[in-house]
């Protein structure tokens, strides 16, 4: 994970998803599932591999830094990029295309986080956050990108603008010194690689202030149990066992599902509700959370756990609201959205599933979103990137059979509660 402001870098340690298979039984997955090799030795070395033709045409980017592999003279791509869409109500089709298609100035190594990126600078000073394709599970540049598009889909416009853009390695790798995790890099045998672009905010950003309990601001009938899985999955499955990882949780695999025997009966399941006896039985806790900082903060959190699980993005929570960040203590910018849309493994993960059944509160203008989405629309827009295909076949269905999830858990809460289900 790297931050797009430098004064909000973190240290952040690989993320830890979470996948609760059955009643009787936790799966834990590291990362979401697109982690090849995680146990090789580290070098000085990228991994090359043989990814077929080229998509992409050459594009010269200057003397210095040698030729990107852009692919945004295409026609096709450069009408993709102009009609991107908005973000906080700013068109943004032409930062996009400028992050496709302008020459690189400078390159540094971004330090903030667990993965390889690089901040750098355009030829017009424009500048941007890459992540190149990597075998850490929590850096999928093409989550970064379907998220953007997804984002704009349903028109949000909370995501910084980003594009898919090919770059040599060459380039890349002598902007900083010897970096172990360089191996990590996924260089396919012409010595370039895809990646997500995404426009550094100029803005301050800083972490959204949450007092304790504030999952209550998202539920119609008090507070959420005892247990918030708005934390490091680990950490939730530690609370879920008495504060303590479960020593039989088996080997940490990023590849593999590790069963715990016997989990406490407040688990979630993937398509289930966490609480046995349902919501009606929900109490809330003995101090409420105080009142939100702004009007809409609530309605905005309620969104972004949506967009969360629709992306499945678990890289979002713990560590003091480090990926939560808003502009200058204002709208909560969805930012980093790098851990989702696993190439496999199931379409739910249960810790995404426990974040989404405490949401009761939903905003109306995203219901309708959700219910006009046409996943074919999607990936034709995802189409026109210049490091296309962005999903495959069943990431695009996973995605739309979380979408009629989300609608389903809305629609029950309506039943429910009524308009205090759709307040917003």
């Amino acid at each position: 994970m790297a931050l797009l402001h430098g004064h909000t870098m973190t240290r952040r340690t690989q993320i830890f998803g979470t996948y609760l298979a059955t009643a009787t039984s936790i799966c834990l997955l590291l990362g979401a599932g697109a982690c090849h090799g995680c146990g090789n030795k580290a070098s000085d070395v990228p991994v090359r591999v043989d990814a077929g033709p080229r998509r992409d045409a050459a594009h010269d980017a200057g003397p210095d830094l040698g030729p990107p592999d852009s692919g945004a003279e295409d026609p096709q791509i450069v009408r993709g990029l102009r009609g991107g869409g908005s973000f906080f109500e700013r068109p943004d089709g032409d930062v996009r295309e400028r992050l496709a298609s302008l020459d690189l100035a400078h390159v540094e190594r971004g330090y903030g986080g667990r993965s390889v990126a690089f901040k750098i600078r355009l030829s017009d000073g424009t500048q941007g956050y890459y992540k190149p394709n990597q075998r850490f599970s929590a850096a999928h540049w093409w989550s970064e990108v379907a998220s953007y598009h997804l984002d704009r889909e349903l028109r949000l416009g909370r995501v910084p603008p980003v594009v898919s853009r090919r770059l040599r390695w060459d380039v890349l790798r002598r902007s900083a010194p010897s970096d172990e995790r360089f191996s990590e890099v996924i260089v396919e045998e012409d010595g370039t690689m895809c990646g997500s672009f995404s426009y550094w905010i100029p803005d301050r950003l800083s972490p959204v202030h949450l007092p304790s309990g504030w999952e209550r601001w998202l539920r119609v009938a008090g507070h959420y149990g005892t247990t918030t899985p708005f934390q490091r999955p680990r950490e939730y499955v530690a609370a879920l066992h008495g504060g303590h990882f479960p020593e039989d949780a088996g080997p940490l695999d990023p590849n593999a599902a590790a069963v715990a025997p016997s989990p406490p009966p407040s688990v979630p399941v993937a398509g289930q509700s966490p609480v046995a006896n349902g919501e009606a039985n929900q109490t809330d806790v003995s101090h409420a959370a105080a009142e939100p900082d702004r009007r809409d903060r609530d309605a905005e959190l309620s969104d972004l756990v949506v967009f969360d699980f629709l992306t499945q993005n678990t890289d979002r929570w713990g560590g003091g609201n480090a990926n939560v960040l808003t502009r200058g203590g204002g709208a909560i910018v969805f930012l980093d959205n790098a851990a989702g849309f696993p190439q496999r493994g199931p379409a739910r993960i249960g810790l995404m599933d426990a974040r989404l059944r405490v949401v009761q509160r939903f905003r109306g203008r995203t219901l309708a979103a959700l219910r006009a989405f046409d996943i074919h629309a999607l990936e034709r827009r995802m189409r026109a990137e210049p490091c296309a295909p962005i999903l495959d076949s069943a990431q695009l269905s996973a995605l739309d059979e979380r979408r009629r999830a989300v609608l389903q858990r809305a629609a029950e809460m309506q039943q429910q509660y009524g308009d205090a289900a759709i307040p917003w």
